[in-house]
């Protein structure tokens, strides 16, 4: 058995075909759809690869079973607010930490008002015991209160308020998800266009007033 020459480059690893990719982001789409407006328990990977425009068989080349493809769609999403976090807890430079802290929240709501979908089924997942939302909590929810805690406490600060952090920091989570994730229910009932962006600006600024203490 030869050895292989040190001095041979080493192969280079594929990159996901272009193909491969588009199918992946395809079907995670689907799945956010179908889950966030009837449930995971409701739907199956039958119905996620009807949606995607695909056979089931092709969705379980990617993704082999209905648990991992709803991780996978949560982890998606969570890259976008992991961006949001980092740039105002890890990378953040020395400065205002005040307006560092109403510019993360800003931003956080406005996360929730763009993906409502996300929304939508963030706010199911919460809002009954299951292995999916004690894995939420392990995973996102709990490391996430520890990394901006601090920026809650410099809003308290800020108005003198002398009450635990976590008070208005579920109070604006649960905020959020419910105007932004029933946003069609809100619509039905009031009907307040939640896509309106003047509408939104508005439902934006009374969540931050009313929750952190942070005025426009």
């Amino acid at each position: 058995m030869t050895k292989s020459d040190p001095r041979q480059p080493k192969a280079r690893q594929r990159r996901p075909r272009a193909s491969a990719v588009a199918n992946r982001n395809k079907i995670i789409a689907a799945a956010l759809r179908a889950f966030s407006e009837h449930g995971y328990d409701t739907v199956s990977t039958r119905d996620i690869a009807a949606l995607a425009g695909m056979e089931q068989g092709h969705l379980a080349y990617y993704f082999p079973s209905k648990e991992l493809l709803w991780r996978e769609v949560v982890s998606s999403f969570n890259m976008e607010f992991d961006l949001i976090v980092r740039k105002h807890v890890e990378d953040a430079e020395d400065g205002d930490l005040l307006e560092n802290a109403q510019s993360f929240f800003r931003q956080l709501v406005r996360y929730f008002a763009k993906n409502r979908e996300f929304t939508r089924l963030m706010l199911q997942e919460f809002s009954s015991a299951s292995p999916r939302r004690d894995w939420l909590v392990m995973e996102y929810s709990s490391p996430l209160w520890n990394r901006i805690k601090p920026m809650v406490e410099v809003l308290l600060a800020e108005r003198n308020c002398d009450i635990d952090p976590a008070i208005p920091y579920f109070s604006f989570i649960a905020t959020s998800l419910h105007f932004f994730g029933l946003h069609k229910e809100v619509r039905e009932m009031s009907g307040l266009d939640i896509n309106d962006n003047k509408t939104v600006d508005l439902i934006v600024d009374h969540i931050l007033s009313t929750t952190l203490f942070i005025k426009s």
